[in-house]
């Protein structure tokens, strides 16, 4: 039977441990419905988790016995890097929601030349990231920054490995040009595109400016799609093309 993942700020220097997280306690006893003598499996989203039994369900309390550790892993150096524009609420939530999914390791968004909307709640955000690594039995959280100008990205993709600029006036993605590539950054567009101040920008840096499909796409289809296939190309045996 598959466990029920947690994520938060738990105590495992200790036996017992015990959870007082409003939405945690509400997952588990609403939404699940597990009761004491359950087990379940609590991570810090970090790379360390334990499986624990429910001991005692006190009020808006609950108490658990640390039965195993799982073991702890530590992040992989570079990953997956996730430039994406700031879109419309909806598009952004499920664009944070699958993304996280597939492994993502960091999402920066962006304010670019044609973005509408400026305002995030990051709260939020962190909240589905959070719910999409239990959800998903993802090890680590993705990191969910504050957004940053255009301007600001560029200079920290100088660090990077390769950069893949996705826009329709580029050639046709290809898998080997990110395969077994460990420090990646994908650039996302608004929803109105890339100006082409920005487009000369990234080609005046050397970066890939690549399509997915020959039609367009929405911006976060665009993201989910391209974070996957970056993601599957580090760890596939042969470059496909």
């Amino acid at each position: 039977m598959r466990l029920h993942r947690f994520i938060g700020q738990f105590d495992f220097s200790q036996s017992l441990t015990s959870l007082a997280d409003p939405r945690t306690v509400r997952r588990i006893i609403k939404v699940f419905r597990l009761a004491e003598g359950d087990s379940v499996i609590l991570s810090d989203g970090n790379g360390r988790e334990c499986i624990a039994e429910i001991k005692k369900i006190e009020g808006k309390k609950i108490y658990l016995l640390i039965r195993k550790e799982n073991g702890s892993v530590n992040r992989a150096p570079g990953g997956i890097t996730l430039y994406c524009a700031i879109l419309k609420r909806e598009h952004f939530k499920l664009m944070v929601q699958k993304t996280t999914e597939i492994g993502i390791a960091e999402i920066t968004p962006m304010i670019t030349d044609r973005t509408v909307k400026k305002a995030l709640n990051l709260g939020r955000l962190q909240d589905i990231a959070r719910e999409s690594t239990e959800q998903s039995g993802q090890q680590f959280v993705p990191n969910i920054r504050e957004p940053v100008p255009f301007e600001e990205a560029i200079k920290e993709a100088r660090n990077k490995k390769t950069v893949l600029f996705f826009d329709q006036t580029g050639g046709q993605f290809e898998k080997r040009t990110v395969a077994h590539t460990k420090d990646i950054a994908l650039f996302i567009g608004p929803e109105g595109g890339w100006s082409d101040t920005e487009r000369a920008v990234a080609a005046a840096h050397g970066w890939h400016i690549v399509r997915l499909f020959p039609t367009a796409l929405r911006a976060d289809t665009t993201a989910i799609i391209a974070s996957f296939l970056a993601s599957n190309s580090q760890t596939s045996p042969h470059p496909v093309e």
